[in-house]
């Protein structure tokens, strides 16, 4: 996976019936929580930036819907810089 010509590694999780998925990202003083339910699939994306960790994370649902979605979010990831 290669973001602004920057590699990073991607997963994909897909939380099935009865599952909750809880991410929690960002620093002990500001910690920033994504929450997921069954029914989802999420793809988590991370790069290192200049020293720094840079996650993005995109979600659909209902999981049939996730190669349509990444359709849509692919162009707007192949628009980013860094400077």
């Amino acid at each position: 996976m290669v973001i602004g010509g920057v590699t990073g590694r991607s997963i994909d999780l897909t939380v099935g019936k009865g599952g909750q998925v809880l991410v929690i990202s960002g620093p002990e003083t500001h910690p920033t929580g994504w929450y997921f339910e069954a029914g989802y699939k999420v793809r988590m994306m991370a790069l290192e930036v200049g020293g720094t960790l840079v996650l993005f994370m995109a979600d659909a649902s209902p999981v049939k819907s996730f190669d349509a979605q990444m359709a849509i979010v692919q162009p707007v990831l192949d628009t980013i810089t860094w400077d």
